[in-house]
């Protein structure tokens, strides 16, 4: 994996690509300020903005030692102490001025499209690919609700941590692959974790993307188990790999602080919602597990058509068999032509 910055430089001195990768950070930066400051004329709603703001008094009462208290150990239907306490300095500085609330919101998605950027260029060597991803993931409609709704600041939050997490583990393999000391950088992406669990927790599935990272594009998983002499893992066509090739028990047994984090995140989730008696679906098993498989091909598709967007989607109570059986086929042929995709590139690899 390279980062494919150029040393060529420019009559300023300054490397072509540093140049280049400034221009482009800055203008996702301005440019999602400037696409999502129409919400700066908006006020707050009447969906969760009085429970979590405008009608908060541990909120109202700023950052101070109770707020603290509070944000950590009080009684709500998440624990995400660190949305809390971005939410208590907003009112330290805005009080109920709506825009200040808005642009704070704003901020933070901004410097989330550069990361997006940054992290997918280190990961994937594509310059300008990893701009478009930047772009669109910054400026798709389906941000709206994130960037707009106060409520949902958790949600740009834990997307910034979300983006570090990523960012530091790839520095720590690495430094693992290089053969560097690589504690300090998983004690990073622990630590980013924890901060995106405690701003909310629906990243609880991190620790999976970490796996698949290790897959592609990392490439530390070594696909078979024998290894070559010196301790190099052998690859399926039984050549010598890198040393940073490991089994996936080893790279299951790095991931276990991050699947504790989240366990222990998801119980008080669950247990917080069901003391304060938050909504809930009544719905069994089996139709949320049909929910979810429908749900992935409806996302899809409001991706690709961004209309008809609203907080809550109402549930039918049961999808039909059809529906459902037609989703799980669409779900497994796109898995199966990104591996196709995927073995394919591997194939043709010196």
């Amino acid at each position: 994996m390279r980062s494919g910055f150029r040393s060529r430089p420019t009559r300023a001195g300054a490397p072509v690509s540093a140049v280049r990768t400034g221009v482009v950070c800055l203008g996702l930066f301005l440019g999602t300020i400037a696409l999502f400051s129409r919400s700066l004329n908006f006020g707050f709603i009447n969906y969760d903005d009085p429970s979590y703001v405008t009608d908060n008094p541990h909120v109202q009462g700023g950052l101070s030692w109770a707020g603290l208290r509070w944000a950590f150990a009080g009684r709500t239907d998440y624990w995400h102490p660190l949305t809390w306490l971005s939410h208590m300095a907003d009112w330290e500085l805005y009080r109920d001025n709506a825009p200040g609330h808005h642009l704070t919101s704003i901020l933070w998605h901004a410097v989330n499209a550069v990361l997006v950027f940054l992290l997918m260029r280190r990961l994937t060597g594509g310059f300008w690919t990893s701009a478009l991803c930047a772009a669109l993931f910054a400026w798709h409609p389906l941000r709206v609700e994130s960037v707009v709704w106060i409520t949902e600041r958790k949600d740009v939050m834990s997307g910034f941590f979300f983006l570090l997490t990523l960012w530091a583990y790839v520095a720590y393999a690495d430094r693992r692959a290089a053969g560097k000391p690589a504690r300090a950088r998983y004690a990073l992406a622990l630590a980013a974790f924890a901060g995106g669990l405690m701003c909310k927790p629906v990243i609880v599935a991190l620790p999976g993307v970490l796996l698949l990272l290790d897959f592609w594009p990392l490439r530390r998983l070594a696909l078979r188990a024998g290894h070559a002499p010196g301790g190099a893992a052998m690859s399926a066509s039984g050549a010598a790999t890198t040393p940073s090739h490991q089994p996936l028990m080893t790279l299951l047994l790095e991931k276990v602080p991050f699947f504790i984090l989240s366990a222990i995140i998801a119980a008080v989730t669950v247990l917080m919602q069901v003391d304060v008696g938050a909504f809930t679906l009544n719905v069994p098993l089996a139709g949320r597990i049909a929910n979810a498989i429908v749900s992935v091909p409806r996302y899809l598709g409001k991706f690709i058509w961004p209309f008809d967007l609203t907080v809550v989607y109402a549930h039918p109570g049961t999808w039909p068999t059809v529906a459902v059986i037609a989703a799980g086929l669409l779900v497994l042929a796109i898995t199966g032509v990104a591996g196709w995709l995927f073995w394919s590139a591997e194939r043709r690899q010196p």
